[in-house]
């Protein structure tokens, strides 16, 4: 089964995402609308909009008797097996995900120790069982309402600081990333964070392409 939320309805693109799903006979698709007034305040900056934070609300919105699922960003591009990642033990944490470097400078201001992991959120297998027993999405709306502009990388910081010791790291299995840097951005920060020590061990560069938007320049 496949669950997308979403803050309201769009009728014409549901529809178009349906009609994707119609030669997958073994998928399913259910849309489940979220008030926006619950997240509408939180924190955000830059290319992000409050959406961004309807992950967090999970358990509360998926039924009562899913007791685990796991959340993929939508500009993710799958193509292998996902059985392996979803059947992972987790019963013992709230939390599985891979581990990010660029987020490392992040723990102390989080309260992290160096033992415990820091996760990016765009991968996450979550434990909704545990999720809803201890409270978390409130726990993490108290926190996030709190900390407001703090929260450099805003979901992924609060689900970090408040699920800190509940969290399975997961080993990142890397072929290739393409990553895109929008407007006017300019690539030569990004590739010099590709040699900090936590990052330059685990991938390398082998090339950058840059697109040229003439009208901007």
């Amino acid at each position: 089964d496949v669950h997308l939320i979403v803050a309201k309805p769009e009728g014409a693109l549901e529809a178009k995402l349906r009609q994707s799903f119609r030669s997958y006979g073994n998928l399913r698709l259910t849309i489940h609308g979220f008030p926006r007034e619950r997240y509408a305040h939180f924190f955000v900056d830059n290319h992000l909009s409050p959406e961004a934070y309807l992950r967090i609300f999970a358990a509360d919105v998926l039924p009562s008797h899913m007791a685990r699922v796991l959340y993929l960003d939508c500009d993710l591009v799958v193509l292998g097996n996902l059985w392996p990642l979803w059947s992972i033990d987790i019963q013992a944490v709230t939390l599985a995900g891979v581990p990010d470097p660029f987020g490392d400078f992040r723990r102390a201001a989080l309260g992290i120790d160096d033992g415990e992991p820091y996760v990016n959120s765009g991968v996450l297998l979550m434990n909704l069982a545990r999720w809803r027993a201890e409270d978390v999405t409130e726990r993490l709306v108290h926190f996030i309402e709190s900390k407001r502009s703090e929260l450099i990388f805003h979901d992924q910081d609060a689900l970090n600081a408040v699920l800190r010791g509940q969290i399975l790291a997961l080993e990142p299995k890397v072929d290739h990333i393409i990553i895109e840097t929008s407007g006017l951005a300019l690539p030569k920060p990004l590739v010099q964070a590709f040699q900090w020590p936590s990052v330059k061990s685990r991938v390398t560069v082998d090339g950058v392409v840059a697109v040229v938007d003439g009208p901007a320049l």
